[in-house]
């Protein structure tokens, strides 16, 4: 039974690499893309990147404690996006290019935190039953 927790706990914590690997590209990724906006005078560019970058490393932060905060926000962040283009009449182009840059890498994100979260309540499920056989035993 040990084993089996061990293995899970193993996968749980190069789950929580990933999604913090990811998650912490995107910030840099936006950070650099907004001062590339003030490096060529575009201020429109710096609000924009820069508030996604807030907004990603807002989500970073709060999935460290609140797995599933982090991924409402993702998903709400995505489904925004999506409203926003459909209201604006993005064409083609820019709902590819939206869809790759943000929407995506959102939802991946979201359900990286949603399978964390689940995963730490089926450790926390095998630990107590594992507590409570050795009890009983």
């Amino acid at each position: 039974m040990r084993d089996e927790v061990d293995t899970v706990e193993d996968r749980l914590e190069i789950g929580e690499i990933v999604v913090r690997a990811f998650m912490a590209t995107g910030v840099v990724i936006w950070t650099l893309a907004a001062f590339a906006g003030v490096l060529t005078g575009n201020l429109s560019a710096l609000y924009t990147y820069g508030a996604i970058a807030f907004f990603t490393l807002i989500a970073f932060a709060l999935g460290e404690f609140y797995q599933y905060a982090a991924s409402a926000l993702l998903l709400a962040g995505a489904i925004a996006l999506a409203v926003w283009g459909v209201v604006s009449g993005w064409e083609l182009g820019i709902w590819v290019m939206v869809g790759v840059a943000l929407i995506v890498p959102a939802l991946m994100a979201a359900s990286l935190f949603l399978f964390e979260e689940r995963e730490e309540k089926v450790i926390e499920r095998a630990e107590q039953t594992h507590h409570i056989r050795a009890v009983h035993a």
